[in-house]
């Protein structure tokens, strides 16, 4: 529980110290969507509604109903859409609308003015059209391709139409551009602007009303989408009459044909019937005679309907079924039943059996000519009602926005809360610096901060004229003490050293030693970095040579004291590698000779990231510590460097915080965090509140 708390807490920390940037971000964003719905080009939705009605019950369902609706909810969305969407359809609204005409000068108003304009090219032209008060100019190029009046045909070789004069007095004596595409080209993209959405399957729902459709076209300008859509609407509608219309007439020339055939058939049927019975009036059609042909013909209505039943079942049940069974064996019951019927006619009298026959095959035309003629009345009152099945409920409208909406000023603002957020945590885990020395607490709890330096002026810092600064060094040698006390060493050799350079380590370095000095300690500081080292420019003192360095001894130190108590080894100038002098026995040899003559040594190194020097000068000493800056030294630069200390077989002795101040980037500070240690460090080096004489 308590490690969940820390880290809601540090999240907290990167959040308040990044406010700003937070802040910006949220701002930036949120401004740009206003300013993106307010200039952006609208997208409009326009919508309509069409309805597909069924045929009447007592009429076989339509064929073009069975087309546009299936059983299956997609099957119908999509042979409408096949229908709705066709080439002949979308090419005639593209070329009635010049949809493939595009200007950035023209409204959709303004393209009127193109009729029928169709140019010889398969791809697209940019061309440039001039008008007059008189005539208009096409050109290509610059080359005139067309010079003609208005309301006036014109066909070359290259372009034909008509263009009529513009109503729009701005597009007067001024050059136009527009880009003139293929139709068959725009097509392909045309089709994606139309959405079409099915209220219910026609096949699930029974619904008299039948099914409706809504069809969606988007578009940056309404009045265009509108008049589109609309145009779309009707272009459907009259294909679907026309194709109902042509299906009737064509089924009503075939039924009449058919029926005059079947007509002359029955005639001749009925008449050799009365012929017949003139000729043989002796036949006596007594009542078993005419009960075996009432017999028949009930028999075979009966065959009729099973068979009706049969089909039904098939579609429904499986042949092993009980109940498709039972029909196969009423069906061959009655099978059975009209062969008993035969065999007692064939044992009538010859007249008998040829009348019945006549008679029956009256019967069956008489039956055909009435279906044909019921069938030809049904496809004459569909010819005549072709409206009925096809009908729009709803003509175009502008059923909303689809881009910009409202809804993304939210969206962007609540996004850049969250991705701001999210940044800030990052950076503020990886790489972020470090902003108050409870920080390193949370790095490593192995390594204690043995002092905090509040900011001061580091440009040749040689003397702590400030009571925060004279604290903070205080704090730090104080820690060295108890430090070299707790490991009973006999030499106090120690290292200063940071993670990256700028850190402050040589003139803490500095002040570490002059004040040790002042406390009545034989002090000796040495420049280490052999690369930026500067303690000899601080000092007002020359540069040494290898070679003045190894003949440095206890009869010779006078020549390196800077003041009373504090020695210096400035920088070792002209070396030609610095790695193979720190690896040389003389030089560790010479250290140890020197450390005989002084209570403390004190290296000023180079960056431990930096210079591979300074991993030599830490096995040197056996007092290591780590120096961070305020707001520089990264948390990741901190892990590096004591990886680096491991791999030696060392560990930093302690940690010093560097030219510490109030942070920059959010308000209230370390107030909001709750945390005790982060309060006490701001309390104690920050707020002016802090009184050092009164706690002395």
């Amino acid at each position: 529980m308590n490690e969940k708390s820390i880290d809601l807490l540090k999240i907290l920390r990167f959040l308040l110290m990044q406010s700003k940037m937070i802040i910006a971000i949220v701002f930036i964003a949120t401004a740009s969507s206003v300013a993106y719905f307010f200039l952006a080009e609208k997208n409009y939705e326009i919508s309509s509604l069409v309805q597909i009605q069924p045929e009447k019950s007592q009429f076989p369902q339509d064929m073009l109903m069975d087309f546009y609706l299936s059983n299956s909810e997609s099957g119908g969305v999509n042979s409408f859409r096949s229908i709705y969407t066709s080439r002949s359809i979308m090419l005639d609204v593209i070329k009635t609308h010049n949809i493939h005409i595009s200007s950035p000068d023209l409204s959709y108003m303004d393209k009127k003015i193109f009729v029928e304009l169709d140019l010889f090219s398969n791809f697209y032209e940019e061309l440039s059209i001039t008008f007059n008060n008189s005539n208009f100019e096409i050109m290509d190029s610059g080359n005139i391709i067309v010079s003609a009046a208005y309301n006036t045909p014109f066909e070359n070789t290259l372009i034909s139409g008509l263009i009529t004069k513009p109503e729009n007095e701005k597009l007067f004596q001024k050059k136009i551009n527009f880009t003139y595409k293929n139709p068959s080209i725009v097509y392909k993209g045309f089709i994606n602007r139309f959405q079409i959405s099915s209220s219910a399957p026609f096949g699930r729902n029974t619904d008299i009303s039948g099914e409706v459709f809504k069809i969606s076209f988007t578009t940056y300008d309404p009045i265009e989408g509108i008049n589109v859509l609309n145009y779309t609407n009707e272009s459907y509608l009259a294909s679907g009459i026309l194709a109902e219309s042509e299906e009737a007439t064509k089924a009503i020339e075939f039924l009449d044909s058919r029926i005059s055939t079947i007509e002359k058939e029955l005639k001749i049927e009925k008449e050799q019937l009365r012929q017949f019975q003139e000729s043989t009036n002796s036949i006596n059609v007594d009542l078993e005679t005419q009960s075996l042909i009432l017999s028949l013909a009930e028999v075979q209505k009966m065959i009729n309907e099973v068979d009706i039943k049969i089909n039904t079942a098939s579609n429904s049940y499986t042949e092993s079924n009980r109940i498709y069974l039972d029909l196969i064996d009423q069906r061959e019951t009655l099978i059975k039943q009209k062969n008993n019927i035969n065999n007692d006619i064939k044992k009538l009298p010859l007249a008998q059996q040829e009348y019945i026959s006549l008679l029956r095959g009256v019967e069956r035309t008489e039956e055909i000519f009435s279906n044909l003629v019921a069938k030809r009345l049904e496809f004459s009152i569909k010819e005549a009602s072709t409206l009925g099945s096809i009908r729009i409920i709803d003509v175009g409208y502008v059923s909303g926005v689809l881009s910009p909406k409202s809804s993304l000023v939210l969206l962007s603002f609540m996004l850049s809360i969250i991705i701001s957020g999210l940044v800030a945590i990052l950076r503020g885990m990886y790489f972020l610096p470090i902003t108050n020395p409870a920080e390193l607490t949370e790095i490593t709890d192995s390594i204690g901060i043995l002092g905090v330096v509040p900011n001061f002026d580091e440009e040749n810092s040689t003397e702590i004229d400030d009571d925060r600064l004279s604290h903070g060094i205080d704090s730090i040698l104080l820690g060295i003490d108890k430090l070299y006390e707790d490991k009973n060493y006999d030499k106090k050799i120690l290292s200063l050293t940071s993670a990256t350079p700028k850190n402050g380590k040589s003139s803490l370095s500095r002040l570490c030693a002059q004040r040790l000095a002042e406390l009545g300690n034989k002090t000796l500081l040495i420049d280490a970095d052999f690369k930026r080292g500067d303690q000899h420019e601080a000092f007002d003192v020359k540069k040494i040579s290898e070679k003045s360095f190894y003949k440095l001894s206890k009869d010779r130190l006078n020549k390196i004291k800077v003041s009373e108590n504090l020695y210096l080894i400035p920088k070792i100038t002209k070396l030609s590698n610095s790695f193979q002098l720190i690896y040389n026995d003389k030089y560790e040899e010479k250290i140890m000779e020197l450390s005989k003559e002084f209570d403390y040594i004190v290296f000023d190194t180079a960056p431990i990231l930096s210079v591979s020097d300074t991993s030599a000068i830490l096995g040197l000493s056996n007092l290591n510590l780590f120096i961070l800056r305020h707001n520089l030294t990264k948390s990741s630069e901190i892990h590096q460097s004591i990886k680096l200390f491991n791999q030696m077989g060392l560990n930093p002795d302690g940690f010093i915080y560097n030219d510490y101040k109030k942070p920059q980037g959010y308000y209230g500070y370390y107030g909001l965090y709750g945390n005790y240690e982060y309060q006490y460090y701001a309390n104690k080096y920050l707020y002016d509140s802090y009184d050092y004489e009164n706690n002395n």
